[in-house]
């Protein structure tokens, strides 16, 4: 799954964009050996459907499970509980390592998604950098 991780004011937060669970349903398509229409068949559904959900629409948890189930894919909808205690006491990440992640993903996040990592960046550093010390 292509989520960007990390951690901010309010705990863990991730980031997954319409268009990669259309990316993501149309895998699962491809590799079931389906057509969209045949999915559509198989769904219940019209293929406009599963063509608007492929392209990264808006659409229902229960048409995305119908379109998952299709394909013979599962639905997986993960909430995680943000960490308890105080984000600032916990030792930073290695940041070789995120760099190396966050390169590997920028060209498939959307302009939305890199502003919003930008800026919970800049809020995580406002947080961690000694008092008064000039960037």
């Amino acid at each position: 799954m292509s989520t960007v991780r990390g951690q901010g004011p309010q705990g863990t937060w991730s980031v997954m964009e319409l268009s990669e669970v259309g990316a993501q349903l149309r895998r699962a398509r491809l590799a079931a050996g389906l057509t969209m229409r045949e999915l559509a068949a198989k769904a219940g559904l019209s293929h406009q459907v599963v063509d608007k959900v492929e392209s990264g629409e808006n659409t229902r948890l229960s048409t995305l499970e119908q379109l998952a189930r299709a394909a013979g894919a599962t639905l997986t909808i993960k909430i995680e509980r943000a960490p308890h205690a105080d984000s600032r006491h916990q030792p930073p990440p290695d940041r070789l390592a995120v760099l190396s992640r966050l390169v590997a993903i920028l060209p498939k996040l959307s302009d939305r998604s890199i502003d919003v990592l930008l800026h919970e960046i800049a809020l995580w550093e406002s947080e961690h950098s000694p008092q008064g010390e000039q960037r």
